[in-house]
Formats: C-alpha cells, structure tokens, sequence
C-alpha cells in the first residue's frame, strides 16, 4: 500500500513538471506578445529582445537614444524590429544577419558604404557594450584585428551593440556605416572617415619605403606636436610644426614607414605633412601648397656657423632672438609674426632655419646680408621692428 502511494506520489510529480515546463516553454514564446514598454530608450528595447533571442544587433547614433511606447503583439522578429524602429523614428534593416538600426538619414548612407576590401580570412571578433565612443571600439578592433585602424579628428557617435562571433571588417565596416562614415584598407591600416574625405588620408606611395625602418607608437590623449617630434627623431629628422598646430590625439600605429606614419597623424587630425630636405613640416594644407615658394631661396653659403635648437611650444620672437645673437644677424619681424611653435634643426646654419621658419608659417622672408626681414601676409610693406623681445 504504501509502495502504491509512493508511486502515485512520484507520478504527479512528474506530471507537475511536464506541465510546468511545457507552461514555461509557452511562455518563452509568447514573451513578446506579453511586454510593453512605454517611454522606453529604443536602443534598451532592442538590447533586451536581442540577448533573449541570441541575435547580433548594433544601434548607432542619436537614434538609440529615441524613446519608444509599444507592446507587442506578433512574435515575428523582423517584424518586432521593424515596428520599433518606426516608433522610434529610426530606419533599421537585416544585414548579414545583425540587426541594424540608424537615422533614417543615416540608415539610407550606411547601405551606400562599399565594404572593406583586400582582407582575406579576418577573424571573428565578439563585442558587447552599450553607447560606447566610436573612437574607443575602433581602437579595440583594431588590438584585436592587428591592424592600424585610423579614425578622422572628425568622427563622433556613441554605439550599442551585441555581436558575437562576427568577422572584424563587418563589425567595423557596420559601426562606422550606422554612425555614417565610411572605412577604406590601405595596406595594414584601415581609414575611418566621411566619405568626402577618407580619400585624403591613405598616405601617397612613397618608392623604396617598403623595406626601410618602421615605427610603432600607441599615444592616448597626448599632444600632436609631441607625437610628430617622436616620430622624426625615430627617424633622425628635423622637424617644425606650424603655429596653428594644437590638440590632443589618441593613435595606435603598428610596424608602419616614416611617410606613412607622418601622413596618417597630420591627415586625421586635418593638418598637411610635408618633407623637404629632410625636414618634416607639419602645418596647414593651405600653408604647406605655398612653402616651396619661401624654401626655394638660395642656401646658406658654407662658411655660416651651424647651430642647433629645440623648442616645445615656445614663443617664435624668442627663438628669432636666440637666432639672431647665434648668426650675428639683423632680424625684423611685422606685427604679424608671432605665436608658439615646436621645432628641432641639429647643426644647421641659421639662415637655412630661418628659412623653415618662416615658410612653415606662410610667412615671406627677405634677406640683404646680414639683415633679415620677416613678414605675416598682407604686412610686407609695414615697418619690420627689430626689438624682437620687448620688456
């Protein structure tokens, strides 16, 4: 008798079990048909049903931030997604099996972005954050990947997204497309830009480079001028940098040529780069088409006693004075001439630095002798005042 009770016991147990699982399991499919949300970020909405269902998804830009009211009432996925991006205002599509949701400006220039090409067999990479800066997932992509991923001063955007197991160039090319900027491989480096612009950052082929000496250099949050610097000593080059040259850069280059390396820092921060007698000039674009003109003055003759300098972030009136009392010269400078540079010249006569000097600023220059005489522009007919330090 109490072996029966035992078993009828066991019976309903199990019986209990079956149902409930099987109630469960109803339940897990119609879980949607049961959820509302009102005044609710689209890009949580979108996280949530995407982490129960396994799915890869990415929301970019403002239109995560969107807020939604909706309650489902069909469990069909495409559908669901389509219903929340229309309410909130957003444009969202399936491609390559991640959800994507954008602008419905921005979504229209994603499907434009030619994907990366020339990278054969990435590997899959997983990501998982929400309303991380593009700048910073670029970076880890790029750790991951192994290769120099280059973002424009420009690119801006936040992103949430989930995606597991996909290969890099597609969640880069989908991070930067949703944020509506578009990427561009040129060799081991991968350019982030607007498309009207990311042409301008793949460095020209430079003949020759290709075995040379490389450099690697991984700098957050640090001084333009200061990276510039490192990368020309590396190289055993002078360098100047134009006045107007400021800001902090975060750039990670791994095993790149010394063309390169100068070109991919001064393009993505929209400054223009330019060697001329084995002296980097780093300044801007409209500076440097015109610097040839100053640079094509005649050389130094070769009985002007070399000298050497280097100077961070120093006034340029003190720098002309130090000149003037190394050369024995005359220097007289319009009102115009002035602000901070950074340079470095090893054993280099005076005149040839003044030469630098003034062309890496867009300044004319003038010499009789002894005498040398510095113009902004617009200034060469002003009185030039000789009194460079003034008490």
């Amino acid at each position: 008798m109490k072996q029966r009770s035992n078993n009828r016991f066991l019976g309903l147990l199990a019986g209990f079990f079956f149902l409930t699982c099987n109630y469960c399991e109803a339940g897990r499919e119609n879980i949607f048909k049961k959820h509302e949300f009102v005044g609710v970020p689209l890009q949580e909405i979108v996280r949530e049903i995407a982490v129960d269902r396994k799915l890869n998804f990415i929301v970019g830009g403002k239109a995560g931030s969107n807020l939604v009211n909706i309650k489902f009432e069909d469990d069909e996925i495409s559908r669901i997604m389509a219903d929340i991006a229309e309410k909130g205002n957003a444009g969202f599509l399936e491609d390559n099996g991640i959800l994507v949701f954008a602008s419905k400006s921005g979504m229209a220039e994603f499907q434009s972005f030619p994907f990366l090409e020339g990278i054969s067999n990435p590997a899959s990479i997983s990501l998982d954050f929400s309303d991380v800066d593009i700048r910073d997932l670029c970076t880890l992509i790029g750790k991951k990947s192994g290769f120099n991923i280059i973002t424009e001063k420009s690119v801006r955007g936040n992103l949430t997204l989930r995606l597991i197991d996909v290969p890099w160039p597609t969640a880069l090319h989908h991070a930067a497309g949703v944020l509506g900027v578009e990427c561009r491989a040129h060799g081991n480096t991968i350019f982030v830009a607007d498309k009207r612009r990311v042409g301008q950052l793949v460095p020209p082929t430079v003949t020759g480079e290709a075995k040379e000496k490389k450099i690697s250099v991984q700098f957050r949050d640090s001084d333009i001028r200061d990276i510039f610097g490192i990368i020309a000593r590396h190289f055993s080059r002078d360098f100047i940098t134009g006045r107007n040259v400021r800001g902090n850069v975060t750039i990670s280059l791994l095993e790149v040529c010394e063309s390169e390396a100068a070109h991919i820092l001064s393009a993505s921060n929209g400054f223009a780069c330019k060697k001329i007698e084995n002296v980097w000039i780093l300044s801007d674009p409209r500076v440097l088409d015109e610097v040839d003109k100053t640079l094509t003055l005649p050389k130094p003759a070769n009985g002007d006693q070399p000298s050497s300098i280097d100077f961070r972030d120093c006034e340029v009136r003190s720098i002309l004075d130090l000149i003037a009392k190394k050369g024995e010269l005359k220097i007289g400078v319009s009102p115009g001439v002035s602000g901070n540079i950074t340079l470095r010249f090893i054993e280099r006569s005076p005149l040839d630095i003044l030469r630098f000097i003034a062309g890496s600023q867009g300044w004319g220059l003038k010499v009789d002798g002894k005498t040398i005489l510095i113009s902004a522009p617009g200034e060469e007919s002003i009185a030039p005042e000789f009194n460079l330090i003034k008490n």
